[in-house]
């Protein structure tokens, strides 16, 4: 428990290499990010010895609620579906390739950092308020939560 306690209290963590804008993102200095697609050099795969591409393509935006093929190309594709449901961001691995672990071991971290990035925005009051992909770039924007909007949740 005193685990799960200490992360609430931090951002989840990315790896150093990762981009300001991104950074300050995940730690709630910035309500905005945007990453273009391409080379994600940030991204420790293989030891850094293969830089993955991301691609990003809505799927499907009805009713409101968007959902996003993140697509990670090294020498295999690994695509997750992210969304937002109720404010908080969603995340589902799709397509797993062998080399990139065993699929269950994979859906657990994806969905840890997920759970502790929902965690962290919440104890800093903020929600997911939008997630798109505009010129092919995935642009994810938060919002902070007022009495009201708790309310509606």
């Amino acid at each position: 428990m005193a685990q799960r306690t200490a992360r609430l209290h931090t951002p989840p963590r990315l790896p150093e290499t990762a981009p300001d804008p991104l950074s300050a993102f995940v730690q709630g200095r910035a309500d905005r990010v945007e990453l273009a697609p391409g080379a994600q050099t940030w991204l420790p795969v293989a030891g850094g010895f293969v830089v993955p591409r991301a691609t990003f393509r809505t799927i499907d935006s009805a009713s409101g609620y968007e959902r996003i093929e993140v697509k990670l190309r090294a020498i295999a594709s690994l695509v997750v579906e992210i969304g937002i449901e109720r404010g908080r961001l969603v995340a589902e691995p799709t397509s797993i390739p062998g080399l990139a672990g065993r699929p269950a071991d994979v859906r657990r971290m994806v969905a840890q950092w997920v759970d502790d990035l929902n965690a962290w925005f919440t104890t800093q009051g903020r929600r997911i308020a939008r997630i798109t992909v505009e010129a092919g770039h995935l642009v994810c924007t938060t919002r902070l939560v007022t009495a009201r909007s708790r309310v509606a949740a």
